[in-house]
């Protein structure tokens, strides 16, 4: 009977430990390589354990989408809740987007906050990524629909195409982090890649550095 007993507890405790790897190999998150993303000097909101680093061309149209469907779930989720600080690195690698990058730059300089208000509202009005709408005019309209800039100081660095180094050194940046194959919208999350990029991926991530 003692015999008839321990076989069967020997079985169960099998088939449990069995169960147990099976469920942790199903739900394990393979990482990417972790990359080291300099920040320094990077429009940056809120605060939080985790970084999420976005590098984005003002052209571009998939960060335009990534703007609109995944930026407000990330907003909202982890920003809001203070469970992470988020950075965009701005890019101008597409033909014609240094002036819209130097724009977004402009408002950062002067109060980090309307960084993000300013690119919100030019992905809201991006014209087709092909047309060469990133002119002076353009960029200075938007600006004027952004409360708290100062237009003055605002036209002054466009004139001055103020951060031009900047954005060249970001582009840098992007090659030392992404290789020779710059892309954008592209997201890490503590210095992992997010691909595919989906709110899903995003999730699957960021879960495994909370």
């Amino acid at each position: 009977m003692n015999k008839t007993l321990v076989s069967i507890t020997l079985s169960i405790l099998a088939i449990l430990l069995f169960g147990a790897l099976v469920f942790n190999k199903t739900h394990r998150v393979d990482l990417p390589p972790q990359k080291q993303i300099n920040i320094e000097g990077q429009p940056i909101i809120g605060q939080g354990k985790m970084t999420m680093v976005a590098f984005e061309d003002m052209k571009c149209s998939n960060c335009k989408r990534f703007d609109e469907e995944i930026y407000p779930y990330i907003k909202t989720h982890y920003i809001d809740t203070g469970k992470a600080r988020y950075v965009t690195i701005p890019l101008a690698f597409i033909p014609n987007s240094t002036p819209a990058g130097n724009a977004a730059l402009c408002a950062y300089h002067q109060q980090p906050a309307l960084f993000f208000s300013y690119v919100n509202y030019l992905y809201q009005h991006q014209p087709d990524e092909a047309l060469d709408w990133a002119t002076p005019d353009l960029l200075t309209q938007f600006a004027q629909q952004i409360p708290g800039i100062d237009m003055q100081a605002f036209a002054t660095c466009i004139k001055n195409n103020t951060y031009y180094t900047q954005l060249q050194q970001n582009l840098g940046l992007a090659g030392e982090v992404m290789g020779d194959t710059v892309q954008t919208p592209t997201l890490y999350i503590n210095g992992y890649v997010i691909t595919p990029m989906t709110i899903e991926q995003v999730e699957k991530i960021a879960n495994t550095q909370q």
